[in-house]
């Protein structure tokens, strides 16, 4: 993946996950209300997407390495 593509993923990634992650727990509280949806998510969105997106470009490559770390480990534990 370039770095286009990795900036485009982390992009559409976080505001997956902040949509999904904001709505729901902001709506579990708010009881999925007219106010929660006009005044609430909103609100938890533009606060969760850009900590979701810096988090998404920080700690995902590090994961990835520690994934195939962990991978390699067990296959060579279990040969």
């Amino acid at each position: 993946m370039n770095g286009k593509e990795k900036i485009v993923s982390s992009l559409l990634g976080s505001l997956v996950m902040a949509s999904i992650m904001s709505g729901f727990i902001t709506g579990m509280k708010f009881n999925f209300s007219v106010e929660w949806l006009l005044e609430v998510w909103p609100n938890a969105f533009i606060t969760a997407w850009p900590v979701a997106l810096l988090l998404n470009l920080i700690l995902i490559p590090r994961i990835m390495v520690l994934s195939k770390w962990l991978t390699k480990r067990v296959t060579v534990n279990e040969s």
